[in-house]
C-alpha cells in the first residue's frame, strides 16, 4: 500500500468530473472484488488516460508500487497526450503533516510501517483509503478519496462516503508527490515542443506514414506509450479502448510477445533499460 498527501477532511458536496468519478469507481470495484476473496488485499495502481472524453488507455503495474504508477504517467503522457490523467492507488491518509515518531514530514514507507508495526491504523492516526488523483490538460486537479476499514479479513470491507477535492472550488490546493509528478507529466505532454509532436512533423515532411489517418497516427503513439511502459517494467498490463476493430488489431499486434521481444533486443530496449535504472523500477 502506498501513501497519499495529507490534508484535512474534505467536503462531500463538491463533485468531480464524470471521467474522474469513473476512474475512482473502477478502483473501488477492483478493491471490492479482491477483498471479497483475500485478506489484506491491496489493489495495484490503475493509471487511466482520457482523450476527447474517452478512456483510451489504462496501464497497470505488476505490484502495489506508487513509483511504477508514477513512471507510467511520466513515460506515457507525451505520446498519449491526454486531456485527463487519473491515477488510483491503495493508500493511507492522515490529517497530520508530520510523522509523530520522527517529528518530520512523512517519508516514503513510513505510513505503511506505522500501520503494519505500530497499529497506527487501529488508533486512527492513519486511515486506509483508495485515492484517485486526476490532472487535466490545463493543470486543473481533482481528487477522490474513499476511506475504508475491515480489509484485514476477506469479506469484511466497509466503505465510508467518498471525499472530493476540486481545485478552485474552495476545498484547497492539491499537494504531494503524486500530484506534483502527474501535473509535471501533463505539462510535458501539453508542451509545444512535445517530442512526439516534433516527430510527427518530421514524419510528415519526409512522407512517412502518409497512408495513415490522423486517428491511426494518434494510436501509434498510444501503442508506443504502452510498449515503453512494458519494456521498462513500469506496467505489466495495458488495456486499450480503440474506436475501431482495425485499430484494436493494431494494438494487439503492437503488444504481442514477439514484437515486445524484438523491441527489447533493439535500440528501444537499451533506452528502456536506462529508464528502468534511472527511476529505480527494479526495486519498486
Amino acid at each position: 500500500m502506498t501513501e497519499t498527501g495529507t490534508y484535512t477532511d474534505l467536503p462531500t458536496d463538491v463533485r468531480v468530473s464524470e471521467l474522474v468519478q469513473f476512474s475512482a469507481e473502477s478502483a473501488w470495484r477492483l478493491k471490492e472484488t479482491m477483498c471479497a476473496k483475500s485478506d489484506h488485499a491491496d489493489i495495484v495502481p490503475l493509471i487511466d488516460f482520457y482523450k476527447d472524453g474517452n478512456l483510451v488507455l489504462t496501464l497497470i503495474p505488476d505490484n502495489v508500487s506508487r513509483d511504477k504508477a508514477l513512471a507510467c504517467a511520466v513515460f506515457a503522457s507525451v505520446p498519449v497526450r491526454p486531456d485527463v490523467m487519473a491515477l488510483s492507488l491503495d493508500a493511507h491518509v492522515t490529517q497530520t503533516l508530520v510523522n509523530p515518531t520522527t517529528g518530520k514530514p512523512w517519508g516514503p514507507g513510513e505510513m505503511q510501517g506505522l500501520c503494519d508495526n505500530e497499529g497506527a491504523c487501529a488508533t486512527g492516526l492513519l486511515t486506509d483509503c483508495i485515492f484517485t488523483q486526476a490532472v487535466f490538460a490545463d493543470g486543473h486537479t481533482e481528487q477522490v478519496q474513499r476511506r475504508y476499514t475491515g480489509h484485514e479479513k476477506a469479506g469484511g470491507l466497509t466503505w465510508q462516503e467518498p471525499d472530493h477535492m476540486v481545485e478552485g472550488s474552495g476545498t484547497g490546493h492539491a499537494e504531494g508527490l503524486v500530484t506534483d509528478v502527474v501535473r509535471r507529466a501533463m505539462e510535458q505532454a501539453q508542451a509545444e515542443d512535445n517530442p512526439m509532436t516534433e516527430a510527427e512533423k518530421m514524419a510528415d515532411e519526409k512522407g512517412v506514414g502518409t497512408d495513415l489517418s490522423a486517428e491511426e497516427k494518434y494510436w501509434v503513439g498510444v501503442i508506443s506509450a504502452a510498449q515503453m511502459c512494458v519494456l521498462t517494467g513500469a506496467a505489466s498490463m495495458c488495456v486499450f479502448n480503440p474506436p475501431t476493430q482495425e485499430i484494436r488489431d493494431r494494438c494487439e499486434r503492437g503488444m504481442s510477445p514477439e514484437v515486445i521481444q524484438e523491441l527489447r533486443e533493439g535500440p528501444l530496449g537499451l533506452v528502456a533499460m536506462l529508464l528502468r535504472m534511472k527511476y529505480g523500477l527494479d526495486d519498486a
